[in-house]
């Protein structure tokens, strides 16, 4: 009915139309909490804030596990050393995806050795060191960049054990 209208009308382009436009988000999850957070870094991240280009968090959260991993690195850190040329977005991307909603430690240390098992110039023999490393560090750099993220999860589980131990009395 409305596209009818907007093809009918004296200029169609300049039409307003009330149809939901479905678009996809920059990590929803991510942007849900930064959002009842009211977490402006996470925000800004996350696209909910206007910018002249897009942002990209996983991006952004692997620019920050990069800046670990050389630290590290420097300090001798062999798993670390291990990793130059090798902290890619992709590799933790789906990590960061999923952390909102709920992957452990143990379904990340999967995730980011299913990307590093497909990269075949990095030192096969460290697979697991490296998997145990980045996911400690991305869940640190997902923490130290959505701090309100960090409190909310807290909270609701909070409640959630609050309810159990009171309706089990």
């Amino acid at each position: 009915m409305e596209i009818t209208e907007a093809i009918r009308s004296p200029n169609p382009s300049e039409f307003i139309s009330h149809l939901p436009v479905h678009q996809d988000g920059s990590c929803n999850g991510l942007q849900h909490y930064a959002a009842l957070g009211r977490d402006q870094a996470g925000a800004e991240s996350v696209n909910l804030c206007s910018f002249n280009h897009p942002k990209d968090v996983y991006s952004d959260i692997c620019e920050l596990v990069e800046k670990e991993r050389q630290k590290d690195a420097e300090n001798d850190i062999v798993v670390a050393q291990k990793l130059e040329g090798f902290v890619k977005r992709k590799v933790i991307k789906q990590t960061i995806m999923t952390t909102v909603y709920g992957v452990t430690k143990y379904g990340a240390k999967h995730q980011i050795l299913k990307q590093l098992k497909d990269l075949p110039s990095f030192d096969q023999d460290f697979l697991w060191a490296a998997c145990i490393y980045l996911t400690d560090k991305t869940f640190y750099c997902l923490n130290e960049m959505f701090t309100a993220a960090r409190d909310i999860q807290v909270r609701i589980i909070c409640i959630i054990i609050t309810v159990i131990l009171v309706s089990h009395h």
